[in-house]
């Protein structure tokens, strides 16, 4: 599998057999979490260190530290991307996994980018007058080089 496409293809596999169980918003927030956790670079580091060791070690630690946070099938996509020494793919497939999530669900989602942290009064009133309209997912992430204004991207456009 090419490598540009891997996160793509993991993804969909998780989400079907999290439609298959009927535990695509579990999945979704174990994804979430664990993206989360993962972004921490000494957590990064400590896992990724975890892929040079037997496979079988790796899956008994995996297995052990997780396996009252995380469903199976997450815990598998752990190990998985541990020891394919994949482990920076898990963003990417936390993205992939939210994004059908979404189109299945029929949510638009939005990525809104302002030059300043807005407050949660203006955070609300943009969900609001967005979700007006449609089912709507809103993120918020702040840019400094913006002088001014919004930018707002709908499914990732």
């Amino acid at each position: 599998m090419k490598k540009g496409t891997l996160h793509l293809k993991l993804a969909k596999a998780l989400f079907r057999l999290a439609q298959s169980q009927q535990k695509v918003t579990e999945f979704q927030e174990e994804l979430t979490e664990l993206a989360e956790l993962v972004s921490d670079k000494s957590v990064f580091q400590a896992l990724e260190s975890f892929g040079s060791a037997d496979q079988s070690r790796v899956a008994q630690s995996i297995k052990t530290v997780f396996d009252k946070h995380l469903s199976a099938p997450v815990i598998n996509l752990l190990i998985l991307l541990i020891c394919s020494h994949q482990l920076s793919l898990l963003p990417f497939v936390q993205s992939a996994y939210q994004k059908y999530h979404f189109e299945k669900a029929g949510i638009a989602d939005y990525q809104i980018c302002t030059g300043r942290e807005l407050s949660d009064t203006e955070k609300a009133a943009m969900t609001a007058s967005i979700s007006k309209t449609k089912k709507a997912h809103l993120s918020f992430s702040v840019d400094s080089s913006l002088i001014g204004g919004v930018q707002i991207y709908e499914n990732g456009l």
